[in-house]
C-alpha cells in the first residue's frame, strides 16, 4: 500500500541541499513506501535482506526519489543499490 509522504517535499534547489536533509528525507520515502518508522532505519540497512523490499517496492522508492529530488535516476544505477547508505550516496552524486 503507497501512504502519503508524511515528509514535507525539499527545495528542488540542488545547491541548497545538505547531507543530512537529503539522508533524512531519503530515509522517509523509504520508510514510507514500506511503512516502517524512520527511526529503525540505518546507514547500514540492507534493503532487500534486513526490509524485505521486492522490486516493486525498489522501483516505487525510485519514482518517489525522482519526483522528491526532480532528477532521473539511471536503473543501471540504482541496481547496484544494496544499502540504505548506498542510495543516499548515489542521490547525492546526482545532485551534484
Amino acid at each position: 500500500m503507497i501512504q502519503e509522504n508524511l515528509w514535507p517535499k525539499v527545495s528542488t534547489d540542488r545547491f541548497a541541499l545538505d547531507y543530512d536533509t537529503l539522508y533524512h528525507t531519503m530515509l522517509g520515502i523509504i520508510a514510507d513506501q514500506l511503512a516502517l518508522n524512520p527511526a529503525s532505519l540505518r546507514d547500514t540497512t540492507n534493503l532487500l535482506e534486513d526490509l524485505d523490499a521486492d522490486s516493486l517496492d525498489m522501483f516505487q522508492i525510485l519514482i518517489s526519489i525522482e519526483d522528491e529530488f526532480n532528477i532521473t535516476v539511471p536503473e543501471s544505477d540504482f541496481e547496484h543499490v544494496h544499502t540504505i547508505g548506498d542510495a543516499v550516496r548515489d542521490v547525492e552524486r546526482l545532485l551534484s
